[in-house]
């Protein structure tokens, strides 16, 4: 897992985002399942409190089509970003103020530790493996899925108060750091190897 906040100026700079509050992010492929139809219906109470808000959405699929169709009868085209598939994950991500995945079903993603990793606050729906990396209140804030008010009220709550935001990010950031760093799991496949070098050992005392 990296660590890494690098500067985001340039990234800033090229989609256009300096001096905008707040900045949110998704990063995943443009995917029925992964639940951007939630969020944009969540965005319009946002964009009501905080008028300048911009969402980008990072990747692109077979339902981009639909979302911009969204996008555009929910009044949210100044708004919403599209940035289709990008290389320059982490710099993006470091553009942002607050990470959001509504996934209706997920595995253990990896954009989320990501996103931690980088100390942003996370809102994610408390589906597949999610709940095993965010604790919610604590090192991000869960939500239940296809709900875009839970979504809304969420990101709000954050938004509403920058210290709870910071410490929220920060606690994503030391758990990620404690859990899934270079020697963490480099410590936890020593041990995987050392008990099945003593497991066959048992085997050939047995045999």
């Amino acid at each position: 897992m990296r660590f890494n906040n690098q500067d985001n100026g340039k990234c800033k700079a090229e989609i256009g985002l300096d001096g905008v509050f707040p900045v949110i992010g998704v990063v995943a492929r443009l995917d029925k399942i992964k639940g951007h139809e939630y969020l944009l219906r969540g965005l319009t109470k946002i964009v009501e409190r905080y008028p300048g808000t911009k969402c980008l959405f990072v990747g692109d699929g077979t339902y981009r089509k639909a979302l911009e169709k969204l996008t555009q009868e929910l009044g949210l085209n100044n708004h919403v970003l599209f940035l289709g598939f990008r290389n320059d994950i982490t710099c993006l991500l470091n553009t942002l103020d607050l990470f959001v995945l509504p996934s209706v079903s997920e595995g253990l993603p990896n954009v989320v530790l990501e996103a931690m990793a980088c100390s942003l606050p996370v809102v994610a729906t408390s589906v597949g493996g999610v709940p095993e990396i965010l604790v919610n209140k604590q090192n991000g804030i869960l939500v239940p899925p296809r709900d875009p008010m839970a979504i809304a009220t969420a990101i709000l709550e954050l938004l509403d108060n920058r210290e709870r935001r910071v410490s929220i990010g920060l606690n994503a950031r030391k758990f990620v750091e404690r859990k899934f760093s270079l020697e963490t799991q480099v410590n936890q496949f020593q041990k995987l190897y050392d008990y099945c070098l003593m497991d066959k050992s048992n085997e050939l005392y047995y045999e």
